[in-house]
């Protein structure tokens, strides 16, 4: 599991880093964005596996339909495209493909 603990940290660095760039120029947003990742984390360390990975899953997908739809509002394309492709690779490892 530390590639996808190691997944999780990424995402979160991206986010505080793209936050202070003005890349992501709402707070609240940037907050509802990293509750959601921070959420997905907790639920993927679950002790109740495969449940936890799959709420984790669902939690991320929430994130992206978030996500996309702040896209070119209050996240700009590099941003959007990084945290993407962030999540949407953890999504992957966490359904094991």
């Amino acid at each position: 599991m530390y590639w996808v603990r190691l997944t999780f940290d990424k995402l979160k660095a991206d986010l505080i880093q793209f936050y202070d760039q003005k890349q992501i120029d709402n707070k609240g947003i940037f907050n509802s964005f990293m509750s959601k990742v921070v959420q997905a984390e907790i639920e993927s360390n679950s002790l109740i596996q495969p449940q936890g990975n799959k709420l984790a899953v669902l939690i991320l997908k929430a994130f992206l339909s978030d996500l996309n739809a702040q896209r070119n509002k209050h996240v700009n394309k590099e941003a959007y495209q990084v945290l993407n492709n962030d999540a949407s690779a953890l999504i992957s490892v966490l359904q094991g493909n």
